[in-house]
């Protein structure tokens, strides 16, 4: 129907991974991380057939459990946080990017 509508979905029910993540005080650099990974897989599921291809090799949710197990001991400063805030920005990005594409093929096509 929508192209990219179910790796949207599927990111966005990775974000429940990250809600995770912040109630288990996870270091920020992790939580970026796991961002990083949801909007990866959203932008490679985003294009046609070689993104459902990529989906079967690039498993982000597993990867953001790995993540988690693996702990990190390091103090967070604040700095991390930046890091934090601009994956969030490049996952939200991820997520507009099929509806950009969609308004872009309906222009190209009239």
């Amino acid at each position: 129907v929508l192209p990219g509508a179910g790796d949207a979905l599927g990111a966005g029910i990775g974000l429940l991974g990250v809600f995770a993540a912040f109630r288990l005080r996870a270091h920020p650099v992790v939580i970026a991380r796991m961002l990083l990974n949801l909007a990866v897989d959203s932008i490679i599921g985003s294009i046609p057939l070689l993104g459902a291809i990529a989906d079967i090799f690039y498993r982000a949710h597993t990867r953001n459990l790995r993540l988690l197990r693996e702990r990190d001991v390091r103090a967070p400063r604040a700095s991390d946080w930046l890091w934090v805030g601009g994956a969030a920005v490049l996952f939200v990005m991820a997520l507009a990017l099929p509806i950009v594409l969609l308004f872009v093929l309906v222009e190209l096509l009239r």
